[in-house]
């Protein structure tokens, strides 16, 4: 696409690179957020249209133009809903975020490129609200978290992709 524009009386030429798509475009037809239970959603119903449903899944973020975007966000999210499920189901006491008497713990990645070392690690936080972060009351509830959801969790912090632009 090539428009026209004009900075201080000279005229310009604007080429637009043509992007990769990134699997969240609207599309003819396009795929939902679903999961059968087993946490890797296979089955995926396709729709066509531009009908009220239609803009609603595009308003809440459930419309993929791509099969292998939404299997990868059914997946993030039912990760991320089973682990809170996990910390609630186990919880001993308040989480307060801004006590610092209070012990809150996340799941937390670390990747030391330096020395070829990466881990899935329990780390204490304090005062930080982070969007889709779980917190637990104790390291242990933390640790067996990790046990749970292992292999979930080396594939998201090593496999996951939010676009499929790149």
């Amino acid at each position: 696409m090539e428009d026209i524009i004009e900075i201080n009386g000279v005229k310009y030429r604007k080429i637009e690179e043509e992007q990769k798509p990134t699997g969240w475009e609207r599309a003819e037809t396009y795929h939902i957020l679903w999961n059968d239970g087993t946490g890797i959603a296979e089955n995926f119903a396709v729709f066509d249209g531009n009908d009220k449903l239609d803009n609603g899944r595009y308003k809440v973020g459930m419309y993929f133009s791509n099969i292998e975007l939404a299997k990868n966000m059914t997946r993030a999210v039912s990760l991320f809903l089973r682990m809170n499920r996990f910390a609630a189901e186990n919880q001993k006491t308040k989480i307060d975020l801004f006590d610092p008497k209070c012990d809150v713990f996340i799941i937390d990645y670390k990747n030391y490129t330096c020395c070829d070392f990466s881990a899935i690690a329990v780390c204490p936080v304090s005062d930080i609200i982070s969007p889709f972060q779980v917190y637990f009351d104790s390291r242990e509830t933390a640790e067996a978290a990790i046990e749970e959801f292992r292999e979930d969790l080396i594939w998201y912090f090593t496999e996951f992709e939010n676009t499929m632009r790149f």
